[in-house]
């Protein structure tokens, strides 16, 4: 398998291996499960996850702080798979993009393999980071922090211009 983004072709192992840095931890083919952590390191004190709000249709993404909000048992596992999905461990729901426009969520719904489920790891500036685009688009999962608050702050895509709230 092979992964195309904004540069060289890389091999989808040669991506995985690059993302481990950042906490997808994977060794060969066999993925490991990680926490999809935003921008680790930028907010002293806080350890800001991905999670799921259940109470809203199509289960869209939202910032949590794990350290305030969430036990451990309760932060949701992520695994990227060969496939260039990235799917909830334990369940069967992936991470979908509702559009492929600026703005569109980002939830989780259930593993389809679509397109708006398939996404790339782009390295982020050379640092232990990395931006997840939407496959053959140049939208990345963004935290849309415009409010102020990163607590709660909606999951969406945005052009990928290499910013802080595009890092994972």
């Amino acid at each position: 398998h092979s992964i195309t983004f904004l540069g060289p072709v890389h091999s989808f192992s040669n991506i995985m291996m690059r993302s481990a840095l950042i906490g997808w931890l994977v060794v060969g083919t066999q993925a490991f499960t990680a926490p999809l952590r935003w921008a680790p390191g930028t907010q002293p004190g806080k350890n800001f996850v991905a999670s799921p709000n259940m109470h809203l249709a199509n289960k869209p993404l939202v910032l949590v702080d794990q350290q305030g909000e969430m036990s451990p048992r309760d932060v949701p596992h992520f695994t990227a798979k060969p496939d260039n999905t990235i799917a909830w461990d334990g369940k069967d729901l992936c991470i979908e993009a509702s559009g492929a426009k600026a703005g569109d969520a980002v939830t989780v719904n259930h593993c389809s393999g679509k397109d708006n489920q398939k996404w790339n790891f782009v390295p982020w500036r050379g640092q232990q980071k990395t931006q997840i685009q939407l496959k053959d688009t140049n939208k990345c999962i963004d935290v849309d922090d415009k409010d102020g608050f990163l607590n709660g702050a909606p999951i969406a895509l945005a052009e990928c211009e290499s910013k802080v709230t595009e890092s994972w």
